[in-house]
Parts: C-alpha cells; sequence; structure tokens
C-alpha cells in the first residue's frame, strides 16, 4: 500500500492548505483526469436516472462532448480530494482491487457537502457566474440559481453536493486509491 496524499500531523480542522485549493500537486495529472472522467459519469448517470433528459444542460453530456470549462470543473473537483484529505488529517493510498470499502459518516457528508458548495461557489464565480433566479451561461451576464449560501439550497441542490461526498469512494476505488483515516493517537 502506497501513500498517495498524506494530511499532516498539525492541522487545523476544516482548514485546506492552499498549495492544494485549486489544483493538486500531489495526484498526478493522469490521476486527477481518470478521476475527473469517474465524477463525471457518476453524475451524469445520476442525473438521467432522475429523468433529466440528456442534453438539456451543459453537463448532460458524455464526456467527449463535454465542454472544456465543465471538464476544468470536473478536474478541480477531482484535485479537490488532496485538500480535503490533508484538511482532515487522513490519506489517500493507493491499494489493489478488493480493498476494504470506505465510507463517510453522515456527520462528515453533511460537512464536507456544505465545503463542496463552497469550493463549487468559488469555482463559478471565477469563471464569472452570479446570482440569477435563472440559469444563463451567456456572456457577461453568466447566472445560477444556486449560487447562494447552504442554507439557501433547495434540497436537490443540497443533495447533489452530499452525492459528490458519498460518490467520492468509489471514485477513488476506480483509480485503485482509497481514504485511510489515521488513528486518533497517530493524528498528533
Amino acid at each position: 500500500m502506497t501513500t498517495v496524499v498524506n494530511g499532516p500531523s498539525t492541522r487545523q480542522p476544516g482548514k485546506a492548505h492552499a498549495s492544494t485549493a485549486g489544483t493538486s500537486p500531489l495526484l498526478d495529472a493522469g490521476c486527477v483526469e481518470r478521476m475527473a472522467q469517474a465524477i463525471h459519469r457518476r453524475y451524469l448517470d445520476h442525473e438521467l436516472g432522475k429523468r433529466h433528459e440528456a442534453g438539456s444542460r451543459p453537463g448532460l453530456r458524455p464526456w467527449a462532448e463535454l465542454a472544456e470549462p465543465l471538464r476544468d470543473a470536473n478536474r478541480a473537483q477531482a484535485a479537490q480530494y488532496a485538500a480535503i484529505m490533508q484538511a482532515r488529517d487522513w490519506s489517500i493510498v493507493s491499494v489493489g482491487l478488493g480493498g476494504d470499502p470506505f465510507t463517510f459518516t453522515d456527520a462528515e457528508i453533511e460537512e464536507l457537502a456544505r465545503d463542496e458548495h463552497v469550493r463549487w461557489r468559488r469555482h463559478k464565480e471565477r469563471q464569472g457566474y452570479s446570482y440569477g433566479p435563472l440559469r444563463s451561461d451567456d456572456e457577461p451576464a453568466k447566472r445560477h440559481p444556486s449560487m447562494v449560501d447552504w442554507e439557501e439550497l433547495t434540497e436537490e441542490d443540497r443533495d447533489r453536493d452530499r452525492d459528490v461526498i458519498r460518490n467520492m469512494p468509489a471514485v477513488l476505488a476506480q483509480a485503485r486509491l482509497q481514504v485511510i483515516r489515521r488513528p486518533a493517537a497517530d493524528a498528533g
């Protein structure tokens, strides 16, 4: 088992390190790309399973047809995994097939989903989006109804953020990676 990302033993709970806030120098580009494609596949399957029509939104297309800014959004989400691990003093390790499955607690899912929404919102702001009751991807007035605080999100949007976190172990497993929690005695 090889450690790929290791959280520091001196940490501030809930604080990601600046070096991993946007992209991850700790995960190689090929690994991030595979994880990004897996993230998008899971999102697409989930949204189409809820009877959203393929192509009805810009993100509801296969990876090969996805606009580059949306591919970059998936890459940023994948790279964020390293920041999450470092902030929590956990590790991502390489494993063979059939490793013990990792699951988050309900409290971890809720906390990390809130963090994921903040990450997503900042990403959208850097792309020029602001709040608007109807989505518009047209320049210069890019708008998105989910550009609000967590408390103002619809339950459907909160569930999308929770799904990002719930899917993380499966995405990592597709890259033959797994989360390991450091025992409390080892954490510092």
